[in-house]
């Protein structure tokens, strides 16, 4: 009898793990299905193949039309819809290849890289940055810069440059600031082919160092636009693509200026950021507030620096 019930006791014991493991097995079974359904491992393979893309990626053949032609007296590229459309792709795909530049000091700059922030550790240094020029706002800019005694920096599309505001450009230079190129014609250079961009940027930085008699060190690509051959390109060239941190927004805002402000309030503005803003009327009319603001912030403004230091050299 009482061996009969410690057989019963022993197969009481057998069938509870039998059923707790059984019950494991069927939770995880769950756990998986749960993962397969909402984390498809087909998606994760192909997400984790994936080759380092770049900047500007290709758009499909339908929207690979040229920016329309703009007036005489206005400025290319920069005020219909392509802008909106070529950043929002430059800022999703910026991330996955910029890298972060030096600490050590302002002047060591990576080549072949892209470039937003120029950390300092003495101060709390920005950089203020004007695309599309030359033409007739640029004065007026300047105007307001020297009357705060500040300089910053310009990129200049290379057509647009005669040999009178070559001179102009002379004088802002002498006088701190320091002028890029936007390229030839503002045209989006991750579309193009390696030989295309390096004549495009071979013939700006010839072109404007001509006329303002000085070497163009640094450029700034039209739309953010840029792909591996631009890297591969301006460091050969030893040219900086230069990027920006806080974008402005101020080519958009022709019938609110007051935007352009908030803009910059909301853009996380720190030491060693470049602001990108554009040689456009309603800038003109928001720039004294702009640096009234960031001065109240306690920020110090400053040109890009007029001779820059390859990284590499500073290792040597």
């Amino acid at each position: 009898m009482q061996k009969s019930r410690l057989q019963e006791a022993r197969l009481r014991k057998a069938r509870r793990k039998s059923i707790l493991i059984w019950s494991a097995i069927v939770c995880l079974g769950i756990i998986i299905l749960v993962n397969l359904i909402f984390h498809p491992l087909d998606k994760y393979l192909a997400h984790a193949n994936e080759p380092d893309i770049t900047v500007g990626k290709e758009k499909p053949a339908q929207e690979k039309e040229k920016p329309t032609q703009q007036p005489a007296n206005s400025l290319q590229g920069d005020t219909n819809k392509q802008q909106q459309q070529i950043q929002q792709q430059t800022q999703e795909g910026t991330t996955q290849i910029q890298e972060q530049v030096s600490q050590e000091g302002p002047h060591p700059l990576p080549l072949g890289k892209l470039i937003n922030n120029i950390p300092t550790k003495d101060n709390k240094t920005i950089y203020l940055t004007f695309d599309d020029g030359p033409n007739e706002h640029t004065a007026e800019i300047v105007s307001i810069l020297e009357k705060n005694k500040i300089n910053a920096s310009f990129f200049w599309i290379g057509d647009k440059v005669t040999d009178k505001m070559g001179e102009f450009g002379h004088q802002m230079i002498e006088k701190g600031n320091v002028i890029g190129s936007h390229t030839m014609h503002h045209d989006a250079l991750g579309k193009e082919s390696g030989a295309k961009q390096k004549n495009d940027l071979k013939q700006a930085a010839s072109l404007i160092g001509d006329k303002v008699g000085h070497k163009v060190t640094y450029m700034r690509p039209p739309y953010g636009s840029v792909n591996t051959e631009t890297r591969k390109i301006t460091k050969e060239l030893g040219q900086y693509i230069m990027f920006w941190e806080v974008d402005s927004l101020d080519w958009s805002l022709a019938h609110k200026p007051e935007q352009i402000l908030t803009n910059i309030k909301n853009g996380k503005v720190k030491p060693g950021s470049i602001i990108l803003m554009h040689e456009r009327k309603q800038t003109v009319e928001m720039l004294p507030k702009v640096i009234e603001y960031l001065r109240s912030q306690g920020y110090n403004f400053a040109a890009l620096p007029a001779s820059p230091v390859p990284e590499e050299a500073k290792t040597k």
